[in-house]
């Protein structure tokens, strides 16, 4: 049983279904006797600009740096974000690209250090918020209809990587079946954390 989780939040304030499976997630973690950490990409400060590769942990802006520590010490870190079917959350993007880019094809040393091989659980928990795009994947399953940014994560140290994607709610802020069953989802990965 894992015992230090993070939550990294990179949705839309306004995603009323996405916010409601992170804090089911979160609830059953709760429940378990696991505090999450909970980070919200949106209300972090830092640059937009490319990330220089040369950069190191004392370089970071400081909410990327208690990101980073939290991220090395946690056995699961959960990412809840949202998509429509041109593109995921912008602040997602940059937080991820920021972070976990490459350096000379292995880690950026300087910012993570030494990384545990394959310690860590990641999930990726996306809602694709486009009524269209959901119900081609929904017949297809195709990843590429998933716009979540391409990193190779097993080189920070996750050596089991989860995917999931839910589709759309359609009554708004309204929990119907469908929303109910995909909390019941996430309470679930919650017990397995």
């Amino acid at each position: 049983m894992s015992s230090k989780v993070v939550i990294i939040n990179a949705f839309e304030p306004e995603n009323f279904f996405i916010a409601q499976l992170s804090k089911a997630y979160d609830d059953a973690l709760h429940e378990r006797g696991i505090t999450a950490e909970l980070l919200f990409v949106n209300n972090m400060n830092f640059s937009f600009s490319p990330f220089p590769d040369t950069f190191t942990f004392d370089e970071l802006e400081p909410d990327l740096q208690k990101s980073v520590e939290l991220i090395q010490a946690a056995d699961t870190v959960a990412f809840f974000t949202s998509a429509s079917r041109d593109h995921i959350v912008p602040v997602f993007t940059e937080f991820v690209s920021r972070l976990f880019h490459l350096k000379d094809g292995g880690i950026n040393t300087g910012i993570w250090g030494d990384v545990d091989a394959y310690r860590k659980v990641l999930r990726i928990i996306t809602v694709l918020d486009d009524p269209e795009t959901w119900k081609k994947f929904r017949n297809n399953r195709k990843a590429s209809l998933v716009p979540v940014p391409r990193i190779n994560f097993d080189l920070f140290g996750f050596g089991q990587i989860y995917s999931r994607t839910f589709g759309f709610l359609k009554d708004d802020m309204v929990l119907n079946e469908y929303a109910l069953k995909c909390i019941k989802t996430m309470v679930s990965m919650a017990e397995k954390d």
